[in-house]
């Protein structure tokens, strides 16, 4: 809403008849922007959690299974395991970052705005501004709907991030369990 606040005072010729429409738009642009730094986050947190995870798992268990001289199957079986959670480790990683690379949405050019003022300048009329305000609301409509494609591309990328960060989680956790069962069964 603070958009709308700054657009009112700069630009007061936009704020007569129909000029809701362009409000309401600035107000769906900053949601499509909210929901797309709240779905970067998700997708952050499913990495962040695994990449702290992950690593602690491999390294105790490897630890466990060396201090407690378990055979070299065990070993072998433990860093298989390992192995592979760090394979889904990657995996996570860069299913996490890659909402980071979602193609970029359309944005509102400055030259255009600047053509409407122009617009507004040369031919103060009602026929103008009405004119002016359709043509924005129109650019306005343009982006909000760019900017809520990407978001569903960014939705999609955050169900492989989850999915991911889901089976690094379950992978370190298994070696957990394999070091244990490593540990008790040489013990």
């Amino acid at each position: 809403m603070a958009t709308v606040a700054t657009h009112e005072h700069e630009f007061p010729e936009l704020r007569k008849e129909n000029g809701e429409v362009v409000e309401a738009t600035i107000y769906l642009l900053d949601e499509e922007m909210e929901i797309a730094e709240r779905l970067e986050r998700k997708g952050r947190e499913q990495w962040q959690l695994v990449a702290f995870m992950a690593p602690l798992a491999i390294a105790g268990s490897l630890t466990a299974a060396g201090a407690k001289g378990v055979g070299p199957i065990w070993i072998a079986f433990i860093g298989a395991a390992s192995l592979v959670t760090l394979v889904l480790l990657v995996w996570s990683m860069f299913s996490g970052s890659e909402m980071a690379n979602t193609q970029e949405a359309e944005a509102i050019n400055p030259d255009l705005l600047d053509d409407y003022i122009k617009h507004l300048n040369d031919d103060p009329g009602e026929q103008s501004e009405a004119q002016v305000r359709a043509d924005l609301a129109q650019t306005l409509i343009d982006v909000a709907r760019s900017r809520a494609e990407a978001n569903d591309a960014r939705r999609s990328q955050l169900q492989t991030a989850i999915s991911a960060a889901r089976a690094t989680c379950i992978s370190s956790v298994s070696v957990l369990l394999l070091a244990a069962i490593a540990v008790m069964v040489n013990a």
